[in-house]
């Protein structure tokens, strides 16, 4: 699935079951200039090592609508919110141990991390720390032309 994203909190849809590739449109050269930004393998993926075939597995299948948003005590990052499920969200596998939350209509997308990143996340992200769960967000440090893009306030 690809998607042009002229604006950062530009609605565009999603797979639960496969990455989505967005072309992100820069606003000073318009579509001279678009950088390419997968997303989505740490977002709705279970990657734990030795898990599944290819190290990826995504635990869910289903689609939705999706938009990037600005979190309001964090400067500078991205979370991502499921505004409108399309394709019931349905487990892929019997015995799924919800290791990736299942998501849901009008959350932001969360993301379980190991104790040592819980400790490192940053205030405001954190959403349960006794389930080590936290919102998937994009942040300036280390970024991608794409990235750097779509983190300019507008």
């Amino acid at each position: 699935m690809h998607t042009t994203l002229y604006h950062p909190e530009q609605v565009f849809p999603v797979r639960f079951e496969r990455e989505t590739t967005l072309w992100i449109v820069d606003p000073d050269l318009g579509k001279s200039m678009m950088h390419r930004f997968q997303i989505f393998a740490g977002c709705f993926a279970d990657t734990r090592p030795g898990l599944w075939k290819n190290n990826v597995k995504f635990p869910y299948s289903g689609g939705a609508l999706v938009r990037f948003e600005f979190l309001p005590t964090v400067s500078r990052r991205l979370a991502l919110r499921v505004l409108k499920i399309t394709d019931p969200v349905t487990p892929r596998m019997n015995n799924y141990d919800g290791h990736v939350p299942a998501p849901g209509e009008g959350e932001l997308v969360r993301v379980r991390v190991s104790p040592a990143e819980l400790r490192q996340a940053q205030q405001g992200t954190v959403v349960d720390r006794s389930n080590n769960l936290v919102l998937w967000s994009l942040a300036r440090k280390g970024s991608t032309p794409a990235m750097r893009v779509l983190l300019r306030e507008s």
